[in-house]
């Protein structure tokens, strides 16, 4: 059985694409092409993509280029 909080901490941990592409200033569908390239973890639930949270900041934090 899950813990009430487990719930709320596995929805925490995930992004879908449209929070990614805000986060990293960039279309839903280039989050989906690096997604599928593999540039960081993610599964598919249904139709939504689910992105994991620590990988991908890390991920933008590490290939954001600065202007």
């Amino acid at each position: 059985n899950l813990a009430v909080g487990s719930v709320n901490s596995l929805a925490e941990a995930v992004y879908i694409k449209e929070e990614a592409a805000r986060i990293a200033g960039v279309s839903k569908s280039t989050v989906a092409k690096w997604a599928l390239k593999g540039t960081f973890p993610c599964r598919a639930a249904g139709y939504v993509m689910r992105i994991e949270r620590i990988p991908f900041l890390k991920w933008v934090d590490e290939n954001r280029k600065v202007v």
